[in-house]
């Protein structure tokens, strides 16, 4: 074989390559893209998607400068999972059903699983207050979500701290705000924080159980050792409660405890409040080999990391043998 035949079937071979890694999202180019390729895929869920809707970002707020200034854009291609399929971040407003009159500020990522299927991921912001960046380091894709925060007074730990949304509560202190930045990563299928020092197996045991608020709901109080063994309490909100058992199959388990050791309960805030009274929360406890304990109450569901966390737990009713 020649040189020039040779030469030709690599690039043959390497054009064949590129097609089958190549998607929907490679083709986007344009603003008017990225609200069509919305339209077709999630038109139903995000009603009249529009990308850099700048009036319904920032409002009448002089955010945009910050913006600028940060080099952020409304919509990036990049491959979070490096699987590697190119998947796309989008940041624009939506309607939230065919009745809204406003529209809602919605920053969401969209990953691209094969087969043409997508997996949608809303990152909360805050309107007027959240400015996302993409920083590709390596093989890994950081979002560098810049935010304006409030300064919690004092923790559990004596310990200043930062209160992610700013929510209206007397532990922090309203005369001083800043920029802060969250920086997070794709794994275990959910934007989490980085963590450049994820503890080694550091978490003996997981329990967590749910609550409702005005109206009655399915009750889980669930506790898991690391070897997999588990209990569950479990009932409608108004019958008596059953005790389970059951031994948590292996992939799960790595998923559960994979995903605690790398956020690392210790970074978790004691209790995100929320506006209301009558609102339902998750309340979590984690026990590290040390005896340590860790405890969070969570009106709000939506920390990073800990919303994974909560998905996983009530997966476990459906994908567990349990029995009495």
């Amino acid at each position: 074989m020649n040189a020039s035949m040779f030469r030709i079937i690599i690039s043959i071979l390497f054009l064949s390559i590129s097609a089958i890694q190549a998607n929907e999202i490679d083709s986007i180019e344009t603003d008017l893209d990225v609200n069509l390729f919305m339209a077709k895929h999630f038109g139903d869920k995000y009603n009249q998607f529009i990308v850099a809707d700048t009036n319904t970002i920032w409002g009448k707020s002089s955010s945009k400068l910050i913006a600028d200034t940060l080099g952020m854009k409304y919509w990036y291609k990049t491959d979070f999972n490096q699987d590697p399929r190119m998947d796309l971040l989008v940041y624009g407003s939506y309607f939230y059903n065919i009745k809204s009159t406003n529209r809602s500020t919605l920053l969401l990522a969209i990953i691209d699983k094969g087969d043409g299927n997508y997996q949608t991921r809303q990152i909360r912001v805050r309107t007027g207050l959240s400015f996302p960046v993409i920083s590709e380091n390596n093989s890994e894709v950081l979002i560098l979500l810049y935010r304006t925060c409030l300064k919690r007074i004092i923790s559990e730990d004596n310990i200043i701290d930062i209160d992610p949304y700013g929510y209206s509560t007397p532990r922090y202190d309203y005369s001083e705000t800043k920029i802060c930045v969250d920086t997070l990563i794709y794994k275990f299928s959910d934007f989490v924080k980085y963590n450049s020092s994820p503890l080694n197996n550091e978490i003996l045991k997981f329990r967590a159980k749910n609550s409702c608020s005005m109206i009655a709901c399915y009750v889980m109080d669930v506790e898991i050792q690391s070897n997999g063994q588990a209990k569950m309490l479990a009932g409608e909100y108004y019958e008596d409660k059953i005790l389970y058992e059951a031994k948590i199959d292996s992939e799960t388990l790595k998923e559960i405890f994979g995903l605690i050791n790398y956020i690392d309960p210790k970074n978790f805030l004691s209790e995100y409040p929320a506006r209301t009274t009558d609102a339902s929360y998750i309340s979590s406890e984690f026990t590290y080999t040390n005896g340590r304990v860790k405890k969070t109450i969570d009106y709000r569901k939506s920390a990073f990391g800990l919303r994974r966390l909560y998905e996983l737990f009530f997966e476990l009713r459906s994908n567990q043998s349990w029995k009495k």
